[in-house]
């Protein structure tokens, strides 16, 4: 199934003006279910604000855009708030964990949003994530209490609480060591064999080596797009 359709979507900052920048240019792009994807290229090139425009976080300035294959590029802001809280799970650099928060708590964050779900079920959906991304001792530790590896896993439990459709990370081994970016790398990797899409921005090759596709940018445009 398509998941992410781009046809000829433009990014545009201060549009009309003398100092006018396109971040996108006239980008066409399909991407299927369960495909593992790394979005790569030099500072300025456009990768994050590609991702942040399929993952409903910003909106083009021009083209077409359909998410499983659904027009989605006039939804209003609350339709597009609902598809980014059921269907798309985030997980960023800073890791965005709540400082004062257990693990626990973090991770079920997401839910409080919706009334479909009792405050124990959430408490045994959230320990189930932290079991599932092998931090089943570390539910009640604060993230000042964790080690970046492990405040990332924190922070993608929290981004498969809902089950989403997509995983969208952005540099997410950017603050993490060499052993540390490995192990959540290699959990990415056991998410998309388990059926899930993963997209995510790199700027470091090894890290893209994990994906199955890889899409280089430059001046907001793809100049190329491989598989391995």
């Amino acid at each position: 199934m398509t998941l992410v359709k781009l046809e000829n979507i433009s990014k545009v900052y201060n549009k009309g003006s003398e100092s006018e920048v396109f971040a996108l240019r006239n980008v066409n792009l399909t991407i299927e279910s369960g495909e593992f994807v790394a979005i790569m290229g030099p500072s300025g090139s456009g990768k994050s604000t590609l991702m942040h425009l399929i993952g409903f976080l910003d909106r083009p300035s021009s083209g077409k855009y359909f998410f499983e294959n659904q027009d989605a590029t006039d939804l209003t802001d609350n339709e597009l708030a609902g598809i980014r809280n059921s269907k798309i799970g985030f997980v960023f650099q800073a890791f965005n964990l709540l400082p004062r928060t257990t693990a626990l708590d973090n991770v079920i964050l997401p839910m409080l949003y919706s009334d479909k779900n009792s405050e124990a079920e959430m408490i045994q959906a959230g320990t189930k994530m932290l079991k599932h991304v092998a931090l089943a001792d570390r539910i009640n530790h604060h993230p000042s209490e964790l080690s970046g590896g492990q405040q990332q896993r924190v922070a993608i439990a929290r981004a498969l609480i809902n089950d989403p459709k997509v995983i969208f990370a952005d540099e997410p081994t950017g603050n993490l060591d060499s052993k540390s970016s490995i192990e959540i790398m290699n959990l990415f990797k056991q998410l998309n064999e388990a059926g899930r899409t993963l997209i995510f921005v790199t700027h470091e090759e090894e890290i893209a080596s994990f994906a199955h596709r890889v899409l280089r940018l430059k001046d907001g445009e793809i100049i190329q797009d491989s598989r391995q």
